[in-house]
């Protein structure tokens, strides 16, 4: 068997280079299973160190395979878990924010009528634009972009590839005039053979549209998108002849939600010159930028009602809702209708509260606080015939984009009963007193608000 050779049995010179012969040491002569044994672990060949490197790489992308480069990615934070976690713990959650809609869902059919409406929260990517719901024709017409005399007539392009105001959304119209759609705004009778542009952008929801006009001469319309083909209205791109003056009307059918500019063309040939719209329905698919709403225009409704049939004594609020206005310029017109019949001298009241401030009765609603045509008794003594309509409006300016609560009750001094009469007397729904109506339920106690542009 081996003997080991003890240290003490050697000449310290014994063993050297010049002693030993290239050809002595292979190999095949070295006892590996040995090496294992004393020092725990074979030799490795450069095949296995290799594959132990790919596995720990494990097919990571060049730039992300070693771990300088994934310190650099991390921003080389050692507390990299913890600068994660406090910025995700700074973030608002779902529970807050309510029910999240991406930018293409929201329409007005699946954004409920009693809730806040879309269009503080569309607003072009890249740019502060906020969006707001048109109110009507006049926001329609309002403030589109007219470029003047385009160039000659013969000139027009005649596909939409080349013509590059209706081909291209970033078309740069900075330099346009303001005009609105509904005017001459075109030179009349002063320049012949010339084509020209009425440019303005929309975020329009799914759905159809009818829109009417007329011209004198030629015309096209088109809906260009962010991204995508143009979307033909009406028209004839390739009509450039300048003859003939025509009304139009067309209806077109938007496939999806989204950003768009409305361009329209006319060619003119000798004599008047005027592209006009006249009419468009369905503005509710449309929304303009903010500063292009009409003063005095509906920006957006909110409401909240009640059948409900109840009965107290003192203060009782009965409905409450809440609106966020666009624009410190706003006013809201806060009106509706509360039924009922007290058995004694009862009065309505309103409150209003800014963001998460207190509730307030403030001479700023209407005078005192107190609603209703009878000062501080809208129900006195009734005669018990069923519930009284006591309708209210009040405009108030609450001068902040804060959300703005509002809420409406009853202070009754006896009892109060909601949406009927007293206590076996008739009722409009038909419930009590054996008494019967065609229209049961007709009671229903309704508060609505409206952000009106300043």
């Amino acid at each position: 068997m081996p003997r080991k050779l003890k240290s003490t049995a050697l000449r310290s010179d014994a063993v050297t280079i010049a002693n030993i012969p290239d050809n002595e040491i292979t190999a095949a002569k070295l006892h590996t299973t040995a090496i294992s044994d004393k020092l725990g672990y074979v030799p490795a060949s450069a095949a296995t160190v290799a594959t132990q490197i790919n596995d720990l790489i494990a097919g990571a992308p060049a730039a992300l395979n070693t771990l300088n480069e994934l310190a650099s990615a991390l921003g080389n934070d050692a507390s990299f878990a913890t600068t994660v976690t406090n910025a995700l713990a700074a973030k608002a959650n779902s529970s807050s924010l309510g029910t999240l809609a991406t930018l293409n869902s929201v329409t007005g059919t699946n954004i409920a009528s009693n809730t806040i409406t879309p269009d503080k929260f569309i607003t072009l990517p890249g740019t502060n634009i906020t969006f707001k719901q048109c109110g009507s024709y006049s926001d329609f017409v309002a403030s589109w972009k007219y470029s003047g005399n385009a160039g000659a007539r013969t000139s027009a392009p005649t596909t939409v590839a080349s013509d590059p105001v209706i081909s291209n959304f970033n078309y740069n119209t900075s330099s346009w005039t303001d005009v609105s759609a509904n005017t001459i705004y075109t030179p009349n009778n002063s320049t012949e053979n010339f084509y020209w542009y009425i440019r303005k952008l929309f975020y329009i929801t799914a759905g159809s549209f009818t829109i009417s006009g007329s011209v004198d001469d030629d015309h096209v319309l088109y809906l260009t998108p962010v991204s995508g083909d143009p979307i033909l209205i009406g028209g004839n791109i390739a009509d450039n002849d300048g003859s003939g003056a025509s009304a139009w009307t067309y209806t077109v059918t938007v496939p999806t939600s989204g950003f768009y500019y409305l361009t329209a063309r006319g060619v003119e040939g000798g004599g008047g010159d005027y592209l006009l719209i006249t009419d468009i329905t369905n503005t509710g698919n449309f929304w303009v930028a903010s500063n292009n709403v009409t003063a005095g225009a509906v920006i957006q409704t909110v409401y909240n009602f009640t059948n409900s049939r109840t009965s107290w004594g003192g203060m009782n609020t009965v409905l409450e809702t809440s609106i966020k206005p666009t624009s410190t310029a706003s006013k809201i017109l806060i009106s509706g209708v509360l039924y009922g019949h007290a058995s004694d001298d009862s009065y309505m009241y309103l409150e209003y509260k800014i963001g998460s401030g207190s509730w307030t009765k403030d001479t700023t609603l209407n005078g005192d606080g107190y609603l209703g045509g009878w000062g501080d008794h809208c129900w006195s003594h009734m005669s018990n015939t069923g519930p009284f309509p006591s309708p209210f409006n009040v405009l108030f300016s609450p001068n902040t984009t804060q959300t703005v609560s509002i809420r409406v009750g009853v202070n009754a001094e006896a009892t109060f009963y909601l949406n009927r009469g007293t206590s076996g007397s008739f009722s409009w729904d038909g419930s009590e007193g054996g008494n019967t109506n065609p229209n049961p339920g007709i009671s229903k106690s309704t508060i609505i608000l409206q952000e009106i542009a300043g």
